[in-house]
């Protein structure tokens, strides 16, 4: 019975914070009360209990608001959000909309991620992040140095995932960034590819 509350309290936050008809939900596979991919973030989170999230792009909000809700379920959690909404056209109108709606929700950093993360370095104490997510420019070098400094932020055994991983989707530069990167990583690998969605990818840090 509780699980089941829980689950309605994650339909009632996205139908009034972010729905799943926001830009970009669809490629999650996520349509009308279907959340797709996106309770893939939300068990992440749950199971495996991890407080402090640092997400590369909002995406709309659609896995923000997944990641706050399982944080709000289990009543903990950091969430770190890095964009400097330069989107073009409706996708940075929303990602505006977005931010003015969940800003209070997040420690929101507007710069792009390759500046957060130099300057992150040079702010000690280091904090070590339990899982980061990306999906901010699909570029193959952007995605790649995404990885390469959110590795080195990422505690071990903590988790990244990787948006817009299928090659099906028209996007190639987030699963090439992925390949080149494990191939030099000790790392835990797992895709998820379904008919509906862009892409998932599960990276788990495992000891070097």
């Amino acid at each position: 019975m509780g699980l089941t509350y829980k689950f309605l309290e994650m339909e009632k936050l996205l139908n009034n914070i972010i729905d799943t008809s926001v830009p970009f939900a669809w490629s999650h596979g996520a349509k009308d009360e279907y959340l797709g991919t996106g309770l893939m973030y939300y068990s992440l989170i749950y199971i495996n209990k991890l407080v402090n999230v640092l997400i590369f792009g909002t995406g709309g909000g659609f896995v923000p608001s997944i990641i706050r809700q399982a944080h709000n379920d289990l009543n903990i959690g950091k969430i770190t959000i890095v964009d400097n909404l330069s989107g073009i056209g409706d996708e940075s109108n929303h990602a505006r909309q977005t931010y003015r709606k969940i800003k209070n929700n997040f420690v929101w950093h507007k710069t792009s991620t390759e500046d957060f993360c130099i300057s992150y370095f040079k702010k000690p104490p280091i904090v070590y992040f339990d899982y980061i997510h990306i999906d901010a420019n699909h570029d193959f070098e952007y995605v790649y140095t995404d990885l390469k400094y959110g590795w080195k932020m990422l505690k071990t055994g903590g988790f990244i995932t990787v948006h817009d991983t299928d090659i099906n989707s028209g996007l190639t530069g987030p699963n090439s960034a992925v390949k080149y990167f494990i191939t030099n990583q000790k790392a835990e690998i797992l895709n998820i590819f379904t008919e509906n969605s862009n892409g998932l990818t599960i990276l788990r840090k495992i000891n070097q």
